[in-house]
């Protein structure tokens, strides 16, 4: 549960692809760095999550062209965070005029997420397959304009277990993902959102503070 009272059922996910590392770092930051995986490829990610369900509840929609370095630092680097809401989890440099429709069907659960009348895109999340119980993290980099220059914040979504799953991404024609360097579709995982640690920048520094703020989602 949120600690500012959003509650019900939550859930993220995140469609992982295998991208050119040479069209990824088109769309970052200088103050960024690309991890291949293997020579010429990074893995980037298509990330949502929505915490609770009903009214007042809080969804994100994050766009990670790829998994990167700064510092020291790793994670999947966010070009874009689309919210409905401020979770405290979201940040200065979220964009929280983005309208989520959830519905739950049979053994699916789709997503509709559109921001001035577009559509951005569409997820169908099929039955869940595979159990995994392991611990672990989700690292996620941003970008937040402090003074004057671009420092990463981190936040880390901390997972007790996740589940391998079939999901299904729409993107329409129009829509800014559509330019987006995915281009192998690697794995889909979901999980019930937990712990979520996030680090922010120093007001003068371009060095990650020490101690992260803790959110129980």
């Amino acid at each position: 549960m949120l600690k500012n009272g959003f509650e019900g059922d939550s859930l993220s996910l995140m469609v992982l692809y295998l991208v050119p590392a040479r069209k990824a770092r088109e769309a970052l930051p200088d103050s960024v760095e690309v991890e291949e995986v293997m020579p010429g490829m990074t893995v980037g990610c298509l990330y949502a999550s929505r915490y609770g369900m009903g009214e007042g509840f809080v969804s994100e929609l994050g766009i990670a062209p790829a998994f990167v370095h700064s510092e020291e630092r790793k994670g999947f680097y966010l070009s874009r965070l689309l919210s409905n809401g401020t979770s405290g989890i979201c940040g200065q440099g979220c964009d929280t005029s983005t309208v989520f429709c959830w519905q739950n069907e049979r053994k699916t659960v789709a997503l509709s997420v559109s921001s001035g009348g577009q559509e951005i895109v569409s997820l169908r999340i099929g039955a869940r397959q595979i159990n995994v119980p392991v611990v672990t993290t989700v690292p996620f980099l941003m970008a937040n304009e402090i003074g004057s220059g671009e420092i990463p914040v981190y936040r880390a979504h901390h997972l007790r277990e996740f589940q391998l799953a079939s999901v299904r991404v729409s993107v329409p024609a129009g829509s800014p993902l559509a330019a987006l360097p995915s281009s192998y579709k690697l794995v889909s995982i979901i999980w019930e959102p937990g712990e979520v640690a996030v680090w922010e920048p120093r007001q003068a520094e371009s060095r990650m503070s020490a101690k992260p703020r803790i959110i129980e989602v």
